[in-house]
């Protein structure tokens, strides 16, 4: 095994690990400038981020007072799909995030969406492994789907419920009060730390604010519903590649 830093350079890794002290990064800014060199060299064209520390449970988890992001590839970004994350994961789980789409002079969002994000860790002993050691893998990078596209700024929300149904059986339920601050107000914090770092955040980019249900494992080829007040926003087939 390797004792340099770990740093995800696969796509999609597809087996999992325990990371060793030896290949932890030791701080967030050598961890967020290890990403963006592996992210720059690969030449991939990233058209996401998905933000972790932004709801109670990963502020809880990683003793964390600051979020922390990663890229999403385009081809990890799916609109209203019938299957999905149609990738061979090393993790099959998701989790009703509230999406926002970056507006054209990049200060603010001009469209928003309910959103299944799919996180993929090859790090097993995670948290314990730290912020560091999952910024270094991409933030665990698996899949964002989205949901019906709506443009404008978001409606009154704050008493809706959203819920992760998988055969009919209800998996999770939970509301707004999941976050630690409004979706927007997230989005502002996020676009802020992706500049003071050097990130570039492009107008069009999909921006997951983090996890509002619990994340939850899925069975393959069962069949899932993503929805608000009952309602279904996402109903797809759960496909590997």
């Amino acid at each position: 095994m390797s004792s340099e830093p770990y740093f995800r350079t696969e796509l999609r890794p597809t087996e999992r690990f325990s990371i060793s002290e030896t290949q932890k990064v030791t701080d967030l800014d050598a961890a967020y400038a290890g990403l963006k060199a592996v992210s720059d060299q690969q030449g991939h064209s990233w058209s996401g981020w998905k933000l972790g520390g932004t709801n109670h449970a990963t502020v809880k988890a990683f003793s964390v007072s600051e979020l922390y992001f990663g890229p999403l590839h385009n081809s990890e970004i799916l609109e209203q799909p019938n299957a999905a994350p149609l990738a061979d994961l090393c993790q099959v789980q998701g989790e009703v995030e509230i999406s926002l789409r970056i507006n054209a002079d990049g200060t603010g969002y001009d469209a928003w969406c309910v959103s299944l994000e799919m996180p993929a860790s090859a790090i097993e002993n995670l948290p314990g492994a730290g912020v560091e050691a999952l910024i270094a893998d991409r933030c665990g990078a698996g899949a964002l789907l989205l949901g019906p596209i709506h443009d404008g700024t978001l409606p009154d929300l704050s008493t809706a419920k959203f819920a992760i149904v998988q055969d009919g059986e209800t998996l999770s339920e939970s509301g707004l009060e999941s976050l630690v601050a409004a979706p927007d107000v997230i989005l502002g914090q996020f676009l802020a730390l992706a500049k003071k770092l050097g990130y570039a955040v492009s107008p069009g980019d999909w921006v997951a604010t983090g996890g509002i249900t619990a994340c939850c494992p899925f069975t393959l080829g069962s069949e899932v519903a993503i929805q608000r007040d009952g309602s279904d926003e996402l109903r797809f087939q759960v496909k590997a590649s």
